[in-house]
Order: C-alpha cells, then sequence, then structure tokens
C-alpha cells in the first residue's frame, strides 16, 4: 500500500511539475512530454516546418515549445521577428552552446563581435570580386561544364547525377574563398574527406531524435550503449573537423611571407585572418577579438556549413523542383533564350552574368521561388536572450532564456505566399513582370545572426541556375526527382538523376 501510494504521489508530482509548474513562466505552446519533450512530435511531422507551423496556428506567433527539457521560445511571425530580431538585435545575438558542446574533446566555439565584423566585410569583398566574369565562379562553371560534356560523352543514355557536379564546384568555390586552393585532381582527396564528414554530421545531428537526447544531457547518457557509440562517433568527427581544417590552415600559413607583409592584398580568407591579427597584435589592439587556430578553424568550420552545404541543397531543389514543374522551367529557358540568341558564335552559349540579372526578372523569381519552396532550416539556429525582456504578448523572458526566429513557418505562411506549397515563381512578379520584392522571404534568417554569405550565396544560385539551363537541356531520368524531404541539420532532397544534353540552338 505504501509503495501504491508513493507511486501515485510520484506521478502527480511529476505531471504538476511536467504540465504546469516548469511551463508557467513562458508562453503557451505544445504539451512537452517528460523528458523528451516536443521532439517525438516533431520527428513524426516529417518535415519539421509542419509541426512549427501547426503549432503557430494554435497558440498564436509567439509559443514555447521543448526540446528534452530545454525550453525553446519560437517566433513564428515576420512582424514579431523584425520587432525582435531586428529592433531589438543586440539582445538576441548571442547563440546557444548545447551541453554535448561544452564536453566535446575541443573547447566551445564563440566568434567574437569583432570577428564577425572583420568576417562580414571579408565576404562583402569576396562578393564583388566573383561577380567578375572571370572570377572563381565562371571559372568553376566552366570546369563543371567541361566535366559534364565529357560524362554525356561517355554515358550510353546521357542520364548523370548532376548534383554531384554541382556540388563538387561549389566546395571548390567555397575552398578558394577559404585558402586560396580550388579543388581538382590533384587535391580530390582532401575534398572527399571533408565531404564525407559534413554528410555524417549533417545526417546525424538532424537527422534522428533519440540523439538530440544526448545532445541535451551527454553526461547523463554518455555511457548507455547506443548513446555510447554515438557519443564516440561524434566526438571523433568533432575532433576530425577540428584537424582538416587546422591542416588547412597550416598549409595556408606555410606559403606566406614571413615576416607577414601587412600592404600586400590577401587572396583569400585565413590569409586575411592571419594578416588582421598580427596588425593588431603589433597595434595591441586585438584584445583576445582574433585569437588562435583554433577559433580561425572554427570560423573555417561554420564557413564551409553556410557556404557548402546550404548552397548545394538549394541547388539540388533547384533542379528536383524545375524537373517536376515544366511550365516554370519553359518559361525561364525561353527568357534566358531571348536575351543571348543574337549572342551565340560558332553554336556556342554565352555565359549569363550577374550584369543579365536586370534583364532576366522570370529567372530571378524562380531563384527566389527555390529559396522558399527548398526552406532548407526548418529549425532555425537556437539564440539566447542576453538580458531580461518583455515580449508583446507579455511574458518575460529571462537572460539566458533560448529563443528563436521560426523562418521556415514564414517561408510557408498562406497569408503571404498563398498556395505554399505550390512550385509557383510567378508570385515573385508584378503586374507589369517586374521583380516583386517580398520582405518576409528570409531563407537566411534574420538579425544579427542573419547568414554573412547570404548576397554571395544568392549570386551562386543565379548563375549556377541560369547557366547550367542555358547550357544544357535538362529533364528528368528514368525515375523523376523525388520532393520528399530527408530530415537532417540541412533538409536534403533525395538523390536522383537527370538526363541532360548539350543545347546550340535556339
Amino acid at each position: 500500500m505504501i509503495v501504491i501510494s508513493l507511486f501515485i504521489s510520484s506521478l502527480i508530482a511529476l505531471s504538476f511539475y511536467n504540465f504546469y509548474y516548469k511551463r508557467r513562466n513562458f508562453p503557451p505552446g505544445p504539451t512537452p512530454l517528460p523528458i523528451v519533450g516536443n521532439l517525438i512530435a516533431i520527428h513524426l511531422s516529417g518535415a519539421g516546418e509542419l509541426a512549427f507551423k501547426k503549432w503557430a496556428k494554435e497558440f498564436g506567433p509567439i509559443y514555447t515549445y521543448w526540446i528534452g527539457e530545454l525550453p525553446v521560445i519560437c517566433v513564428a511571425d515576420y512582424e514579431q521577428m523584425v520587432q525582435i530580431f531586428q529592433k531589438d538585435a543586440e539582445n538576441y545575438a548571442n547563440r546557444y552552446i548545447f551541453p554535448i558542446q561544452r564536453m566535446a574533446p575541443t573547447p566551445p566555439f564563440r566568434t567574437s563581435r569583432a570577428a564577425r565584423f572583420w568576417a562580414g566585410k571579408e565576404f562583402d569583398a569576396a562578393e564583388s570580386e566573383s561577380k567578375k566574369e572571370g572570377g572563381e565562379i565562371f571559372d568553376e562553371l566552366k570546369a563543371m561544364f567541361a566535366k559534364i560534356d565529357l560524362s554525356i560523352d561517355r554515358s550510353e543514355n546521357n542520364e548523370i547525377n548532376l548534383a554531384e557536379f554541382v556540388e563538387h564546384s561549389i566546395a571548390s568555390i567555397v575552398n578558394q574563398f577559404l585558402f586560396g586552393v580550388k579543388f581538382d585532381e590533384k587535391n580530390a582527396a582532401d575534398f572527399y574527406e571533408i565531404k564525407q564528414m559534413m554528410d555524417e554530421h549533417s545526417g546525424e545531428v538532424g537527422g534522428h531524435s533519440l540523439f538530440w537526447m544526448y545532445i541535451l544531457w551527454p553526461d547523463l547518457l554518455r555511457n548507455v550503449p547506443w548513446f555510447r557509440g554515438k557519443r564516440l562517433q561524434f566526438e571523433e568527427r568533432i575532433v576530425n573537423f577540428h584537424r582538416y581544417f587546422e591542416k588547412r590552415i597550416f598549409e595556408r600559413q606555410a606559403k606566406m611571407e614571413n615576416p607577414i607583409n601587412l600592404e600586400k592584398p590577401s587572396s583569400d580568407y585565413v590569409e586575411a585572418y592571419l594578416k588582421e591579427k598580427a596588425r593588431r597584435d603589433a597595434a595591441g589592439e586585438n584584445g583576445h577579438q582574433f585569437e588562435s587556430t583554433y577559433q580561425l578553424g572554427m570560423m573555417c568550420f561554420d564557413l564551409w556549413i553556410t557556404g557548402q552545404e546550404t548552397v548545394v541543397s538549394v541547388l539540388s531543389w533547384g533542379i528536383a523542383l524545375l524537373l517536376n514543374n515544366g511550365e516554370p522551367l519553359a518559361k525561364m529557358c525561353e527568357e534566358i533564350d531571348q536575351l543571348i540568341s543574337n549572342e551565340t558564335v560558332m553554336e556556342v552559349r554565352r555565359m549569363i552574368t550577374v550584369a543579365d540579372k536586370a534583364y532576366l526578372p522570370y529567372t530571378c523569381a524562380v531563384t527566389n521561388e527555390i529559396l522558399r519552396c527548398a526552406n532548407i532550416a526548418p529549425q532555425n539556429f537556437i539564440r539566447t536572450v542576453a538580458s531580461d525582456v518583455r515580449l508583446a504578448n507579455g511574458f518575460v523572458l529571462r537572460r539566458g532564456t533560448c529563443i528563436l526566429p521560426q523562418i521556415s513557418v514564414v517561408l510557408c505562411d498562406e497569408q503571404v505566399f498563398p498556395e505554399p506549397e505550390k512550385f509557383n515563381p510567378d508570385r515573385f512578379l508584378d503586374g507589369n513582370g517586374k521583380l516583386r520584392r517580398y520582405d518576409q522571404l528570409i531563407p537566411f534568417s534574420i538579425g544579427k545572426r542573419q547568414c554573412m554569405g547570404e548576397s554571395m550565396a544568392r549570386m551562386e544560385l543565379f548563375l549556377f541556375i541560369a547557366n547550367i539551363f542555358s547550357q544544357y537541356k535538362v529533364s528528368a531520368g528514368s525515375v523523376p526527382p523525388s520532393l520528399k524531404r530527408i530530415p537532417s541539420a540541412v533538409a536534403h532532397c533525395a538523390p536522383f538523376t537527370c538526363r541532360i544534353e548539350k543545347r546550340t540552338k535556339f
């Protein structure tokens, strides 16, 4: 009898704590299960944004959901995001550090404000150079087309995995930006090494709900059999990431002049960082803003994810969406043909450049709709509140509370984008066929943690999509591309092949 009474009392106490006490100071949201929170509901929704969208309709634009026992304030409305993450940006700039990151074999990574600001300027400079015809992007496009042509010649039915060619080219662009070295036959092993690590990391972190339990409670679960195996794999990957980027940095550093010539223009990100560090050290201005090789390596890791994995995923989605939507594809190709039909020499079609964007509004609309439909970040990066704040709904968030702008919900908001499940580039054109601006198109997030490489990523998307479909007639392979989303930290589409043939005549 005593045992039964204790059990009932414990059950009542647990229910009171889980369903009321721990939630009392947060905006209302979906009821969390003990220990796992709302992770199961997110997993069962298939595409994470569907759960977040459902909760926004049920609980309003600001609600609380739980990752295990971690409460996260979700802002799922664009106007609220502007008020919170733009107008009070400094209060929401800190990134949340998960417990597993504190226990990793390398120290938690935080970027200083000065280093973030400097990195943003480097991206702007790189974008300016890349816009020029003959820059890295055009070199990589031409190299990619040469490989595709060779693959077509060797293929019996002209069926290839186009995304693999795109992935290698984007990786080469990012590697040149970071280390001044493109990927080719000589260093192909480096490309496949980082690709394998990134694929495993992204799939593990975002693809299994149970792994989130270990992310939150690594000290508690580290020796539980299934979690122990995942822990060892995770820690090994983190060490390997660190070694990979540290090796690339040391290789780049060895090629620099000694002593460092601060007046000579830098050719890549690592060289520019090391020069900036040397300049600040010499002037006594560093103040631990530009620190160790570890900090630089982790900045390279961040930039690799944002500059390579996300762009490749969006481009893969773009090709798959166009092959599943013949009318928009035909309209885009017709617009491009009309622009360059008088500029073809010896049946060689000229490359589409950034300057052509002004004359290709429908193609620009296509790239905007690709960004919206791809919606590759089902759950945005979690931030923390720097100081106590009062939200518009009256709730007070204490310092350190987790919060995020759930951009995936905005991108499929019916009030902004009617019939959001449809691929419809025309929504981005006005009645005169001119490109229409939507402030709500925020695939690169909003506020202080907005992706630094947004402009460059948009440029790559436009140039790759426009030039691929200008140079080639691309159609679905023996099996049409699936539009089913693969759960991951970045939402991927399933691998697919397509038939491709060179276009010469109009």
